[in-house]
């Protein structure tokens, strides 16, 4: 792969989505709604999106059946390309972490290990998706970006970098300390085996995420039954002169 990519990669649904819809101004918070029924909950605008899961009991109080372009409802529609995202990886043994503003997945199923027994070294992603307008088409893209994300785990539990430093220095001291944290920092891509500044640590990167992406495959399931397209490989940026 030659040339300057980043890492989005354009996803496309061809059919409508299907919905049950119903005014916001009902519903302000959405927070009873998704204790109480089993379903997905979504606002934008001034309606809420329920989809997924059990939809038979949202009818009887007013939700009622639309069919929704995705270029209708952009939001809802990077919610459940992300949601359906978050399902196929989990299926190849990844575990998602929902946050408010961010969404992580860890590869608890292939541990990384590392030359201390009681660490480990996870391989993941944060994901986020997106639409943009084609200026050519003047139509709405879906994509979703990967960025590559590792997480060092001691004893089962994360730990950060000062955290790893500590622990092993105490049971094993500075040196085994240094080494271990080189070793660290060179399967995570930022340094050579021999502990010098990765000039590839970009390649590296990219590849990590080619292999995350090429796990799930070109195709995912949103949680309307729709099927969505995802392109394996990320979008070309190019530089006129």
């Amino acid at each position: 792969m030659q040339g300057i990519y980043v890492n989005i990669f354009p996803i496309t649904i061809n059919n409508t989505l299907k919905l049950f819809e119903t005014e916001r101004r009902k519903y302000p918070s959405l927070k009873e709604l998704r204790e109480k029924y089993r379903c997905n909950f979504y606002a934008e605008g001034d309606r809420v999106y329920a989809y997924g899961g059990d939809l038979s009991e949202v009818t009887k109080i007013g939700f009622k059946t639309v069919n929704k372009n995705p270029a209708e409802v952009p939001k809802t529609t990077c919610k459940m390309i992300l949601e359906g995202f978050c399902n196929k990886l989990c299926s190849t043994g990844f575990s998602i972490e929902y946050r408010k503003f961010i969404t992580q997945a860890f590869d608890v199923k292939n541990p990384i290990p590392l030359s201390l027994k009681e660490l480990c070294l996870l391989k993941g992603c944060e994901l986020r998706t997106l639409y943009i307008k084609d200026i050519l088409t003047n139509n709405l893209v879906f994509g979703i970006i990967l960025d590559l994300k590792f997480r060092i785990k001691c004893e089962g539990k994360a730990c950060s970098y000062k955290q790893i430093k500590n622990i092993t220095t105490e049971k094993y001291g500075e040196s085994k300390a240094r080494e271990i944290i080189r070793e660290i920092r060179a399967k995570t891509g930022d340094l050579t085996p021999i502990g010098k500044i990765n000039t590839q640590a970009s390649k590296f990167r990219c590849e990590n995420i080619l292999d995350i992406i090429k796990r799930i495959g070109n195709k995912i399931e949103l949680p309307d039954g729709n099927e969505a397209m995802i392109s394996l490989q990320p979008t070309p940026i190019v530089i006129e002169v």
